[in-house]
């Protein structure tokens, strides 16, 4: 329906449907750089079908009743997908053949009759996480399909739902949990460790073990079924308790380090929760937390001043620490905008998930023209972003969620949210 061949596209808004068999709702070939969003895509042999294009997202997509909904194929590396409904398709909603480094996050994948969730077959290093991945049929493909030598893929925080079949693997090794510990919250306790995943116990093939400590882990590793002699036993070590839905998260916690932060809010704060005042149990040595507005200046903030998405926020720490946020509940709300003035202002970045400066300052992008992060860790600027630029300075490169970031602007413009 749609071919893509040339670099930094943009595609969002369509439906796409009844391509013929062999075909795509979306193609793209040898492209990089590109965003594919809000997408429809159905009754297609494939819905949104990459070809040695790397460096891509694909953001809030539907694709339903095809062969596949998500195809990665020859190298289409470094591709986020986020946010999107691949459910019901003959196959996979996501097949990743001889593809690396993609990260597959927050989305919702149910399989067809006969159908399964992901594929990774020859594809090593992706980031699997906070997905739910359901084959409901009892004669359906397995959730999660990892072969062919992939290897070093990892997968933590999704619930893998089945009614006999969760997971085969034929490739290894793997992470089947959280390669590193974070914070989470579970039953109203904070909690700091490795997570791995929920694996529903129908038919005797799920998690069964107890969690007599009530930290949402379980206490004994949960064992994945490997199909081929020639690969070692893997494990997730860490599963939990219950769906990943019950726990607090990367999502909801900003990490401050020892020294000075320079944060944000990815999204509207809960009624009750949405003020200074969340920063009350970091020691930040008398130091305030400090705003910046490009009209009136620096500004002190006050413990009941309130913390609204796109602004961002200097915190000093004297150790390194986390700070629970709650988000508002309520899905009927408008995304926030905000008025950036010429010159520099402080931004927040709206999202759970790492996305391109270039699409988060799409709104702003005939008057932006750099953009700085800090990195708390080293307590120094990063490389900056660059309107237009490729390379090191190239704005296909990610913002990161939680963090805050200068902007000039060579004109006045609306710098609009890209998550509620």
């Amino acid at each position: 329906m749609i071919s893509v061949t040339a670099d930094g596209a943009v595609v969002s808004g369509f439906t796409l449907r009844d391509a013929e068999t062999g075909g795509a709702g979306l193609g793209v070939f040898d492209a990089t750089g590109c965003t594919f969003a809000d997408l429809v895509c159905t009754n297609n042999s494939h819905g949104i079908s990459l070809h040695a294009a790397p460096g891509n997202e694909i953001l809030n997509c539907s694709c339903n009743n095809c062969y596949r909904g998500v195809d990665l194929y020859e190298g289409s590396d470094d591709t986020l997908v986020t946010g999107c409904n691949l459910s019901y398709n003959a196959d996979y909603g996501i097949w990743a053949e001889s593809s690396g480094r993609n990260r597959f996050i927050w989305n919702t994948l149910v399989g067809a009759e006969g159908g399964g969730a992901i594929n990774l077959r020859a594809s090593c290093d992706n980031l699997v996480a906070y997905n739910v991945l359901d084959c409901c049929n009892p004669q359906g493909a397995h959730c999660l399909v990892v072969e062919w030598g992939s290897e070093n893929n990892t997968v933590y925080m999704n619930d893998f739902l089945s009614s006999v079949l969760l997971v085969t693997v034929d490739a290894g090794p793997n992470a089947w949990n959280s390669t590193e510990p974070f914070s989470y919250v579970y039953e109203n306790r904070t909690y700091s460790g490795y997570v791995g995943n929920y694996w529903e116990n129908v038919s005797g093939r799920g998690y069964t073990g107890e969690d007599a400590d009530g930290d949402g882990i379980g206490d004994t590793i949960y064992s994945l079924p490997v199909h081929s002699p020639e690969f070692s036993p893997q494990y997730d070590r860490y599963p939990l308790a219950e769906r990943f839905g019950n726990y607090v998260g990367e999502g909801n916690v900003i990490p401050l380090s020892q020294g000075w932060n320079f944060i944000s809010v990815p999204r509207t704060l809960a009624p009750g929760s949405d003020t200074a005042a969340v920063f009350s149990g970091v020691s930040m040595a008398g130091r305030p937390m400090y705003s910046y507005d490009a009209v009136s200046g620096w500004e002190t903030l006050r413990a009941d001043d309130p913390l609204s998405p796109l602004m961002a926020y200097w915190v000093y720490s004297e150790a390194p620490c986390t700070v629970l946020l709650t988000f508002d509940p309520d899905p009927v709300s408008t995304p926030p905008e905000r008025t950036l003035a010429q010159g520099w202002n402080a931004v927040g970045f709206t999202g759970l998930s790492p996305t391109s400066a270039r699409n988060v300052f799409l709104s702003i992008v005939d008057e932006w023209s750099c953009a700085i992060g800090f990195g708390a860790g080293e307590q120094r600027y990063e490389v900056s972003f660059i309107n237009g630029a490729q390379g090191a300075h190239g704005d296909g490169r990610d913002l990161e969620p939680m963090q805050g970031y200068w902007v000039f602007m060579r004109s006045a413009g609306r710098l609009c949210a890209i998550s509620g």
